[in-house]
């Protein structure tokens, strides 16, 4: 006969998935293994867990990971930073 299966509630299974900013880490290191190696195929999945993380990002995921992944002294920073607040805006008042 049938096994009985534990049916997850959403909330159980939301709680059970990483966060967009442990999957951006995650890729930025594929990104990394693939360059020093020069492995396309590194590339490619890293290609594939971005299309699939980039619906669940937010401002404050994007800014956290800006400043995870570059020096804060650096100019680089400061402008993404500047540019994440105008884009969430703009798509908050859309």
């Amino acid at each position: 006969m049938g096994l009985d299966v534990e049916m997850k509630t959403v909330v159980e299974l939301a709680a059970a998935a990483p966060s967009p900013l442990i999957h951006l880490k995650g890729i930025i290191t594929l990104i990394e293994k693939g360059v020093s190696k020069k492995e396309m195929r590194l590339m490619a999945r890293a290609i594939r867990q971005m299309l699939a993380v980039r619906h669940r990002l937010k401002a404050y995921t994007v800014s956290s990971f800006l400043k995870h992944a570059l020096p804060t002294s650096s100019e680089a920073v400061s402008r993404l930073l500047s540019f994440v607040a105008k884009a969430w805006m703009a798509t908050q008042c859309a």
